[in-house]
């Protein structure tokens, strides 16, 4: 039975995967390479070790409507909180700095095509996960919440790793913004990056809260290792505070690029303006608040009360069989809206010292 010369057609296929990474975004590359192994490296039921034609021929049938998907987007949710913390800011900034630092983030265009503005450079430290574990513990700063009833649980000794760098990479992203021209355009724009993407992770409690108990003796991983049922559907605790406690409809979340998206735009800008009159009226002060060592404590203290507590003050239980409360849900709603809001602003006003030492 014929057979497609595996050496030769591979390559032909793997070259056009590399050409869609170049052309695409890397979710796309990804979706890609995914299909191409499916359809040429699995085994047939046949036990035949690589798969003849005729057994190929329904999975050509899917890679096609698969490479057709490559147009469409694949993003994530828990992007959204950070296009609107990043949106927050821009909204405070006066007109001559936001243009600073939008002239900034439009370098990343020439590698990144769908970072048209500052709010969608936000969400790319998390693109990145895709390829390279890099800056993994940038993203983080654990803090043992030890509950260890009755048992002899105790938090663990971790090294610097392990703890998390977010306040290191905070400070470092600022004090290489703040060098200006010194830095080439590529190099602003990662930076600032990863500085508007790090404050955003502060203000998520569970990129600092993590969970010790006896269900979780070596943690929970800030809550991704910890499953509930919401409406019926189970999720983990991190990805649903990731996705705003499902705020936004579970279809309506912001897409990439924006500027295809104008709906998007609009709820992002609009939210975003909701967020900033209900923040400055609620909690005046802790804006002005940019010492990382008070936010870290500020998260720990709110994944205690509110994300790992129930409104009856009982722990929050492992993987429950049944849904999550609406008064827990609307609390931590009402909650995340705040600390989108506080990340906001607090950003705003790093982003307004750094303008003033590049141009002192």
């Amino acid at each position: 039975m014929t057979r497609i010369p595996p050496i030769r057609f591979h390559t032909v296929i793997l070259t056009l995967a590399f050409k869609f990474l170049l052309v695409f975004d890397h979710n796309r590359f990804l979706l890609f390479l995914s299909c191409f192994h499916t359809l040429f490296f699995l085994e047939p039921r046949t036990g035949r070790k690589k798969m003849v034609v005729e057994h190929r021929a329904p999975f050509i049938v899917v890679f096609i409507v698969l490479i057709g998907l490559l147009g469409t987007r694949v993003d994530a949710w828990g992007c959204a909180g950070h296009m609107i913390t990043a949106e927050i800011a821009q909204q405070l900034l006066p007109t001559n700095v936001r243009r600073y630092f939008t002239d900034i983030s439009a370098y990343q265009q020439m590698y990144y095509p769908r970072i048209t503005s500052m709010t969608e450079a936000s969400c790319w430290p998390d693109d990145m996960k895709s390829y390279t574990s890099q800056y993994s513990s940038w993203h983080f700063y654990n803090v043992c919440l030890l509950r260890a009833n009755g048992t002899n649980l105790t938090c663990p000794v971790w090294t610097s790793v392990e703890t998390g760098q977010m306040p290191t990479a905070v400070a470092n992203a600022r004090a290489q913004l703040a060098m200006g021209s010194n830095l080439t355009h590529a190099e602003s724009a990662f930076w600032l990056a990863f500085l508007v993407h790090l404050v955003g992770d502060f203000h998520q409690p569970l990129h600092i809260a993590t969970l010790f108990n006896p269900m979780f003796p070596k943690g929970d991983q800030g809550g991704n290792r910890f499953y509930i049922y919401v409406n019926n559907s189970r999720t983990n605790l991190h990805a649903f505070h990731d996705d705003l406690a499902w705020l936004l409809p579970r279809d309506g979340f912001p897409q990439r690029p924006l500027a295809e998206y104008p709906d998007d735009v609009s709820m992002i800008e609009g939210l975003s303006e909701s967020l900033i009159l209900l923040q400055k009226f609620a909690y005046p002060s802790q804006p002005n608040v940019t010492n990382t060592s008070v936010w870290i404590e500020e998260g720990f203290e709110t994944g205690v009360n509110i994300s790992y507590t129930l409104p009856n003050g009982q722990d929050l239980q492992f993987n429950q069989h049944f849904n999550l409360s609406d008064t827990y849900v609307t609390r931590l709603r009402s909650m995340l809206q705040n600390k989108l809001a506080l990340g906001g602003r607090r950003l705003a006003r790093i982003l307004m010292e750094i303008y003033d030492e590049v141009h002192a």
